[in-house]
């Protein structure tokens, strides 16, 4: 009986056909199984679940009401994409401990912006210029708070006019002053060369008031002129140390007295001005002998000038200018005190917009001040012209023109 060659081949071609199917089969990946199980983020809530921030406070969302709250959004730190997470509410402020709460807000075109990366810890941005495009990966434009160092909520006003997200969060640990070049000029050399100067001035003060030949009127306004510039070179000190404190009242307070003092040590320059150019026209040449009457004229003058404007400046401060600051701000200040709940207990930041004066009120004494250069530009013009016309008779008035 003969056997056809397919029927022969088959019984060695059978191994390797099943060692190729063994091959195939390896590489075809298994049926997918059930997913490892993760556990929820945790991500740190101000108010309660149902509520939003209005004006400072934690306010209860009604079913019928068109505001949303605040949901989350994980944002992958590669790319900013947002990504979605399983997540917990956590309920409440953060437990400093001894750090410092710390208010953030963001808002459009804000210098600070808040995203909420995957593991569930909080990173600030901070922009100088205020512009998003770039961010660049740095441990000088971020810093990432770890859960339970922050909290995170969505802030309206009253209105609904304006919207930004806000975040309490703990300070983190200060790095090393020395290595800080802006916060080393800032906090080192700059009071360093202030308090120079207030040592030198008060040197002349003790010379022109220790001096009986000194202590005529141009002594005492000299003096006086001295005085004012140590207290405002002392503010600005107390400006520098005290400006991230909680209370903005002392910091305002500060300002205001910089520069109140600054404004009269220009009013005493207009009075020494005046007096120079008017002993130079007049045909007495002994006008410069003490006489306290004068003084107490020019002091009136002064201290009534810088009284004046300096009521204009704070006048429209507070009643103008912290308006239509406060319309624009984003620190939101409450019109009513807050619950006693926990969730509710929310600090009250400084507002920037009462910490200094504001636009209008440095204007009105930047306007005084130029006033007063130009008119001091117009005694020491003239005066020089009179000293160069002056002819050379007596020793007194030689030493007027060529001292």
């Amino acid at each position: 009986m003969m056997t056809s060659p397919a029927n022969s081949l088959f019984p060695r071609l059978l191994p390797l056909l099943a060692y190729l199917t063994g091959v195939v089969c390896s590489h075809i990946p298994p049926p997918p199984g059930p997913l490892p199980h993760t556990e929820p983020v945790a991500v740190h809530k101000c108010c309660g679940k149902n509520e939003i921030m209005v004006e400072r406070r934690c306010i209860a969302v009604h079913d019928n009401s068109s505001v949303e709250l605040w949901t989350p959004i994980f944002t992958h730190e590669i790319g900013f994409k947002p990504i979605k997470v399983d997540y917990n509410l956590v309920i409440g402020l953060p437990d400093c401990k001894a750090k410092q709460q710390w208010p953030i807000y963001h808002y459009p075109d804000s210098s600070d912006k808040l995203i909420i990366l995957p593991d569930g810890q909080l990173r600030h941005y901070i922009f100088k210029t205020g512009n998003e495009p770039s961010l660049p990966h740095s441990d000088e434009t971020f810093h990432d708070f770890p859960q339970g160092h922050y909290c995170m909520d969505k802030v309206i006003t009253q209105n609904g006019h304006l919207e930004a997200h806000f975040a309490m969060v703990c300070l983190p640990k200060v790095t090393s002053l020395w290595k800080d070049t802006d916060a080393l000029l800032k906090r080192m050399v700059d009071p360093a060369l202030r308090l120079l100067s207030i040592l030198l001035l008060l040197i002349i003060v003790v010379t022109y008031l220790g001096i009986s030949q000194l202590r005529d009127v141009v002594g005492n306004m000299v003096a006086t002129l001295c005085m004012c510039l140590i207290c405002a070179y002392s503010s600005d000190i107390a400006r520098i140390y005290t400006e991230e404190i909680i209370d903005s009242d002392f910091y305002l307070l500060a300002d205001i007295v910089k520069q109140i003092s600054t404004l009269a040590a220009f009013f005493w320059l207009n009075g020494l001005g005046f007096y120079i150019w008017r002993t130079f026209r007049t045909r007495n040449v002994f006008l410069r002998i003490t006489d306290g009457r004068k003084y107490f004229y020019y002091s009136c003058y002064v201290w009534g000038s810088t009284l004046c404007m300096s009521f204009m400046a704070i006048f429209s401060h507070f009643l103008l200018d912290a308006e239509v600051q406060e319309a624009g701000a984003v620190h939101l200040l409450p019109t009513t005190p807050a619950p006693s709940h926990s969730t509710w207990a929310l600090l009250n930041p400084p507002s920037q917009c009462n910490r200094i004066m504001g636009w209008l009120g440095i204007s009105i004494f930047f306007i005084s001040v130029g006033s007063i250069l130009l008119v001091n530009t117009f005694f020491y013009l003239t005066t020089a012209q009179k000293i160069s016309r002056m002819s050379v008779y007596g020793r007194i008035h030689h030493k007027m023109r060529y001292t």
